[in-house]
């Protein structure tokens, strides 16, 4: 009985403390429950005010703070523990409140301290300006004090005794000089025998004229002085396609003539070139000559104290024309490889000749090429075919090139590749070929021999005797196509190594 009491006993206290953790757990969790809806509340709250001062949202505000309206509870302060739910929500509210205060005020500075740093800027870009402005003012007029010493020098070279010839070509025209001039000018020659310095010094003159407008009513003649120094002393007119004799032929028939007679020639040259003339070379030669030559005309005509002479000339005056076509077919004759008679006569012909044409333009660093070899033939009937080839050259920059030499003191040009084009109009069926040998004892060169076969004879041609680069990629080229045989090849370049 008394074992059955005890029992009983035990089971009671036992209940009795399973009541009271059930009890501490619901005010534990109460409060717990009390405490999330305070910082709900103060959430709702604190994201009201922001949003309603200052428009700021989790998502939008200029902090990129995606937690801006959660409110910030320090970990071990425990002072929300002793207040009820009312005191801690009006405590937060307050203190919500006073952060908004304060940021208030923190947005007031900065907007402030932006308009100060805008004054400031402001303030700097305009002292900038005026700084600006001056300085411009002071090159200008430091150009213009630079200007003016150079016009004065050929005055002053007069006065001394030593005039150049660029200051005899001013004075002649300037009305403020009244002494008495002798004017005695080669003007197809006016500037070439002079040094390179006197040239420079004279273009300078001239452009310092010009500039300044010293002599507004030859503002014309001094354009044309500047067409004349800026020509080459030596012209090089293997660039152009065509022989120094031909070239120097072109000169002498356009030094003859006068500014009308010139404007002519260059509408006729240009009409020919348009209607598809077979001589391009010469003709695209010729009309790059004129403008030389009609400012040559204008200042002969300025100095000589004349006005250019309007003269009228007939486009179909036949002593020009014949004067300049006689030309055009005796460069053909003396130039068959490079240039040939239109076959319109042999339909055969016409559109091989046509894509023949089109491989006959220099390219940069490319020369006509014409070491031909002598071959032996015991068929002297053999026709020789047309050929235009042209050789590469340019500079090797290696380690010794660049420690001795620069860009204006360049090293001097080596082969670096051929390119050749062989004209076969009249074979049937065949396919031309070609072959290197031996040029000799030589070993420094080698032949190329170039085999058609009948109606052609063989020929040959001297080259630099390197490896080949026979790579498609890099411009190597063998194929007969229309009547022409193409070879191209550039050298491999050496590879230098200590």
């Amino acid at each position: 009985m008394e074992e059955y009491r005890s029992q009983k006993r035990d089971h009671s206290e036992d209940s009795k403390h399973s009541s009271s953790l059930k009890e501490l757990e619901t005010r534990e969790s109460s409060l717990k429950r009390a405490k999330n809806e305070d910082f709900e509340n103060l959430h709702i709250t604190r994201t009201e005010l922001i949003h309603k001062h200052f428009g700021y949202t989790d998502e939008n505000n200029p902090f990129g703070d995606e937690e801006l309206t959660q409110p910030f509870i320090w970990g071990k302060n425990e002072k929300f523990k002793s207040l009820d739910n009312k005191k801690a929500t009006e405590l937060s509210v307050n203190e919500v409140q006073s952060k908004v205060d304060e940021l208030k005020d923190l947005k007031e500075k900065r907007k402030q301290y932006e308009l100060e740093k805008s004054r400031l800027i402001e303030s700097r870009l305009k002292s900038e300006k005026k700084h600006d402005e001056s300085y411009e003012e002071w090159e200008a007029k430091e150009m213009e004090f630079n200007l003016k010493q150079i016009v004065a020098k050929p005055l002053m070279r007069y006065k001394q005794g030593r005039p150049k010839l660029v200051d005899k070509l001013i004075l002649t025209v300037d009305p403020d000089f009244t002494e008495p001039f002798k004017v005695d000018f080669d003007v197809n020659n006016l500037f070439k025998p002079l040094s390179s310095e006197d040239v420079k010094e004279a273009m300078e003159i001239i452009n310092a004229y010009l500039q300044l407008e010293k002599l507004p009513e030859f503002t014309d003649y001094l354009e044309n002085l500047l067409v004349l120094a800026k020509e080459p002393a030596q012209n090089n007119y293997e660039l152009t396609g065509v022989s120094e004799m031909v070239g120097e032929k072109i000169d002498q028939i356009m030094s003859s003539k006068s500014l009308s007679e010139l404007e002519v020639f260059e509408t006729q040259i240009k009409s020919k070139l348009e209607g598809g003339v077979v001589d391009t070379n010469f003709w695209e030669t010729a009309l790059s000559r004129i403008p030389y030559f009609k400012a040559c005309r204008y200042v002969s005509n300025v100095l000589s104290g004349s006005e250019a002479v309007d003269v009228t000339v007939s486009v179909t005056d036949s002593n020009h024309r014949k004067e300049w076509e006689d030309e055009s077919q005796k460069t053909a004759k003396n130039k068959e490889h490079r240039e040939i008679k239109d076959p319109k006569s042999d339909g055969r012909k016409k559109g091989s000749y046509e894509k023949f044409v089109e491989y006959t333009k220099l390219e940069e660093d490319e020369e006509v090429f014409d070491d031909l070899v002598p071959l032996r033939s015991d068929n002297e009937d053999l026709e020789t075919p047309k050929y235009f080839n042209r050789v590469k050259r340019g500079y090797e920059w290696t380690k010794y090139n660049m420690a001795h030499y620069d860009p204006d003191h360049p090293p001097p040009k080596l082969v670096q590749g051929y390119k050749f084009n062989i004209f076969y109009p009249e074979l049937k069926g065949k396919v031309p070929q070609w072959r290197l040998q031996k040029d000799g004892e030589r070993t420094e060169t080698a032949l190329i021999r170039f085999i058609g076969g009948n109606p052609y004879r063989d020929i040959a041609f001297r080259v630099v005797n390197k490896e080949w680069v026979t790579d498609p990629q890099k411009g190597f080229k063998n194929f007969f196509d229309n009547g022409v045989l193409h070879l191209y090849f550039d050298f491999k370049k050496i590879k230098y190594r200590r």
